[in-house]
């Protein structure tokens, strides 16, 4: 289960990424304006709703909001995810399971 607590810490190791939809035109792929959205390991996913398109880009969008209201949409776009795709929440949860279990072994030593 993905926890609010480890979504922050995410964020913080730079496990979890904001980025924008922009990110796609290096591989050929042309979305219209840039949306924000949240990448973990290889896969990316929309949290941001209506608000993430008005603000134009991820950057905006990080100004615009604060810390706890990106990791509250996060934990609630996953728990969506949950039921719509669950083999792409599992692959969520083992990346940042073992991600912040290495660097916490790593802080240890």
């Amino acid at each position: 289960m993905i926890t609010i607590e480890m979504i922050d810490k995410g964020i913080k190791q730079g496990i979890i990424r904001i980025d924008d939809t922009s990110i796609f035109q290096r591989y050929s792929v042309r979305i219209g304006i840039p949306i924000p959205i949240c990448r973990i390991g290889e896969y990316w996913f929309y949290f941001a709703g209506q608000e993430g398109e008005e603000c134009l880009s991820s950057t905006n969008y990080l100004l615009d909001n604060k810390r706890e209201d990106i990791v509250k949409k996060i934990y609630d776009a996953l728990n969506d995810l949950k039921y719509e795709s669950y083999d792409e929440y599992c692959y969520y949860e083992w990346i940042l399971k073992e991600s912040i279990k290495n660097d916490e072994q790593n802080t240890v030593m």
